[in-house]
């Protein structure tokens, strides 16, 4: 089952994979290699910060009186002809908010928190694409030096079959010769396979931020990695990204009404107290700004432009997200037609050519030219399958990537 791709999710996923984790032997599944990378990635503990950041900034914005009290006191001499006595003055004064100003302060705050959620999981969306192609990229190798060691083992018989029918005088030199440099090229070709295995594992560990040493194992085929369904519940109008434009619209939408509460007077209820040699009295107090220079002006004018340009990124961001999701479909699609085409006509084919002409030569029936040929063409068609796979699996990681759906 396939999810929007979040931090949430990640996180749940990312438990599984700790918990397969034995020392430093790592054995994931792609899901789990997403999760774990996604949990020791640099950049989303930062995403994740930045979340943090956010929320604090909405608690800041929540309290009903935003400002503290403030408390004067004065205290002076007082002479007269009849003495001298110490005047006292408390004063108490508490400022407040006109509503209209805090709730566009919080929807602003609010929109911040949505925007930073949708960003660490719109970076999650794209590491997540780039580990899965590291993920398909180790699968490749692996597949790919499983046939190679497949052809190297065929390549070998046949050797074994030259020698044998040399010994009984029905092959030449040639043939031997070919015999043996077939099987080094084999071999050779295995043992370059072998490396660039352990160079992509190397890829992926990297990609993982694994411990140096640490043992890493994949699991999963690639044709499972080609052609599994990729989750409908994604939608491109609700990709991160997208969701992320979307906030941001909303929070200078928010600052545009909060620069407009600005241009009210800003009120103060308080209290004095004072004493004035011996007489004392009390006072109620209503403090009243007049705003004639500064009217938010400089809010409105910043929050109008953001949001126009907040509007313009949201439907580019859109639009970008429903052509890429279709063309990724359209291109999944296809290159699975390609892989089923070459699996059901042209593999088997080849696969039945090439031990035909093996018993063929075995039997002294067929020429080792002949037979050197339709291994190679059958090698070739194999390579092709598995570079098809390998084109489909990324196909399909790219759709997941543009629908915002986990791997």
């Amino acid at each position: 089952m396939h999810a929007r791709v979040s931090a949430a999710a990640f996180a749940a996923v990312g438990l599984a994979a700790i918990q397969a984790r034995a020392q430093d032997e790592y054995r994931l599944t792609l899901p789990q290699a997403v999760a774990l990378a996604a949990e020791r990635a640099a950049p989303i503990q930062a995403g994740r910060a930045r979340v943090g950041e956010a929320r604090g900034r909405l608690l800041g914005a929540e309290p009903w009186l935003r400002d503290n009290p403030e408390v004067e006191l004065g205290a002076g001499p007082r002479r007269s002809s009849a003495g001298s006595s110490i005047d006292l003055l408390l004063e108490l004064r508490q400022p407040i908010e006109l509503p209209g100003r805090r709730g566009a302060r919080i929807a602003s705050a609010e929109a911040g928190v949505h925007h930073e959620a949708a960003a660490l999981d719109d970076l999650l969306r794209t590491y997540a694409g780039e580990v899965g192609r590291a993920f398909v990229a180790v699968v490749h190798a692996r597949e790919r030096l499983d046939l190679l060691r497949q052809d190297q083992e065929i390549a070998a018989r046949l050797l074994s079959t030259a020698q044998r029918r040399r010994s009984a005088g029905d092959a030449s030199v040639l043939e031997l010769n070919v015999s043996r440099a077939a099987d080094a090229q084999g071999r050779a070709r295995m043992l370059a396979a072998e490396g660039d295995l352990a160079w992509r594992t190397n890829d992926l560990a990297r990609a993982l931020s694994l411990p140096a040493g640490a043992a890493l194992a994949v699991v999963g085929s690639l044709n499972d990695l080609a052609s599994a369904p990729v989750g409908e519940s994604g939608s491109p109008s609700e990709r991160p990204d997208v969701r992320a434009a979307r906030a941001e619209l909303d929070q200078a939408r928010a600052d545009l009404e909060l620069g407009g509460a600005e241009a009210w007077p800003d009120l103060a209820l308080g209290a004095e107290a004072h004493r004035e040699g011996q007489e004392s009295f009390l006072l109620g107090t209503l403090s009243v700004s007049i705003p004639v220079f500064a009217r938010g002006q400089q809010t409105r004018a910043e929050a109008a432009a953001r949001a126009r340009r907040a509007q313009a990124e949201l439907e580019a961001a859109d639009a970008n997200a429903r052509r890429g999701a279709a063309a990724a479909r359209e291109r999944w699609r296809r290159t699975l037609e390609a892989v089923r085409l070459l699996d059901s006509e042209a593999l088997p084919v080849a696969v039945q050519n090439g031990d035909l002409a093996a018993r063929g030569y075995a039997a002294g029936e067929l020429p080792l030219a002949e037979l050197m040929l339709i291994r190679r063409e059958a090698l070739e068609v194999r390579t092709q399958y598995l570079d098809l796979l390998l084109e489909a699996a990324g196909a399909r990681l790219d759709l997941a990537a543009e629908l915002g759906v986990s791997p």
